[in-house]
């Protein structure tokens, strides 16, 4: 079962400074209604300020309804962005990924490619906060309408093949990703709990948000017989 946003009002979040820095890598499922409206689906952000963070963004009010990977530092200098070369649908599942590789480098991607890359230079933001389906800011902002599912943090740079696998629903441990780097696993499936120890905190809810089904195509990891969830 996948979380149900309402673009308005619901989303998950929980407090946290764990990663700040790059590498960092967002990754989620999601199915979005609208094709209108810009909405993070997965987004760290410093509480304490207007502009911080990084975000995985679905921006429908942009032409051709790209994927966007932005950042920001503290101060606002301005948000850098990388925006895949393809966009979505609505009522649509793709998969959606933001790269953050480097204060020079980033990486948007829609369903493994369709890579659009940035390469403006921005300093670090201080992040205290993540969540899904908005941006959790001295405000919260940018909520998702629609379906999300399947959410991975990594401290961590994936490589274009590497993306390509977690697009095709292959659990990051499958795709070579190092297990350490994997800083949160949230698959949605009934609760709000990250999967992985040692990473982020389980994730509480904001205005009720639903479940609905989960997208079809998700592999998840074994040990022999046994599915690890």
């Amino acid at each position: 079962m996948a979380r149900t946003f309402n673009g308005s009002s619901q989303y998950l979040s929980v407090a946290s400074t764990l990663l700040a820095n790059e590498p960092i890598a967002l990754h989620c499922f999601g199915k979005s209604d609208s094709v209108a409206d810009e909405q993070t689906a997965v987004g760290l952000g410093n509480g304490g300020a207007t502009s911080g963070g990084y975000e995985l963004r679905w921006s429908g009010a942009v032409a051709s309804d790209p994927i966007r990977a932005i950042k920001n530092n503290d101060a606002d200098s301005g948000e850098v962005i990388a925006v895949s070369s393809a966009g979505f649908s609505a009522t649509t599942w793709y998969s959606s990924s933001a790269v953050f590789r480097s204060d020079t480098s980033r990486d948007a991607y829609l369903d493994g490619g369709s890579k659009g890359s940035n390469t403006t230079s921005r300093t670090d933001p201080t992040p205290d906060y993540i969540a899904i389906g908005a941006m959790r800011r001295s405000s919260v902002s940018r909520f998702f309408d629609g379906d999300i599912a399947e959410v991975f943090v990594f401290d961590y740079a994936p490589t274009d093949a590497e993306i390509a696998l977690l697009s095709k629903g292959i659990h990051p441990i499958d795709a070579c990703v190092p297990v350490a780097n994997i800083r949160a696993w949230y698959p949605l499936l009934g609760d709000d709990n990250n999967r992985m120890g040692g990473g982020y905190p389980n994730l509480s809810p904001t205005a009720s948000p639903t479940f609905s089904s989960h997208p079809v195509k998700i592999i998840y990891p074994r040990i022999g017989a046994l599915i690890c969830l």
